[in-house]
């Protein structure tokens, strides 16, 4: 009989301090809610912080792609204003310089010289 009575105590405390059933304080209980709640709000702002995060990044990425256009753009200019360069530089080398006020000089003094002679 001891060893029965001894066999249902244990149980009965064995059952008492399983894992299934926890025993606290009701200020333990209270502290476990307010840390919980804080959690939640930490959590929240968390998330908050990381969609700001995503949404900067993504306009970080947009702004360095706008960039990277604007700076193929200014090459590209860069590069047909050193061909047309090139090309000026080469007519220039080419063609001569027009002479038209040399014949047009040369026009008046023989005029001018035709006339004086002429009215003598």
């Amino acid at each position: 009989m001891k060893k029965l009575f001894a066999i249902c105590v244990m149980l009965i405390a064995f059952n008492s301090y399983s894992q299934d059933t926890i025993q606290i304080t009701i200020e333990q209980a209270k502290d476990a809610i307010v840390a919980k709640q804080q959690n939640r709000t930490l959590n929240k702002k968390l998330m908050m912080l990381e969609s700001g995060y995503a949404n900067l990044e993504d306009h970080l990425r947009l702004m360095q792609e706008a960039l990277e256009n604007e700076q193929m753009k200014f090459n590209l200019l860069q590069e047909n204003y050193n061909i047309l360069n090139t090309q000026y530089e080469a007519e220039k080398a080419i063609k001569p310089k027009s002479k038209w006020w040399e014949f047009v000089l040369l026009g008046l003094g023989a005029f001018g010289l035709g006339f004086t002679v002429g009215s003598l």
